[in-house]
């Protein structure tokens, strides 16, 4: 469901708050909950000309990435050993 509100915040963020200009990078980073406003803010870098790159921490990604680096570096030190 939209919400009018994320529209309206994310034109005061880019327009007033960082002030995008055409061929800014601009990096937006949050976490799952805040996709909404995240696109929002996506939509509104883009029309004010500038390049967006978002970025979204999802709740399971952190575990998978520990999960993984353990076994790798595991791996890598029994290699090395």
């Amino acid at each position: 469901m939209h919400d009018p509100r994320f529209n309206k915040m994310a034109q005061v963020i880019v327009h007033y708050s960082v002030e995008v200009k055409p061929g800014q990078n601009v990096y937006v980073w949050g976490q799952a909950p805040a996709a909404p406003l995240m696109l929002e803010i996506y939509r509104e870098i883009l029309k004010a000309g500038g390049h967006a790159f978002l970025r979204a921490d999802l709740p399971s990604a952190q575990e998978i990435s520990s999960r993984t680096r353990r076994r790798t570096s595991w791996t890598s030190s029994r290699l090395w050993t």
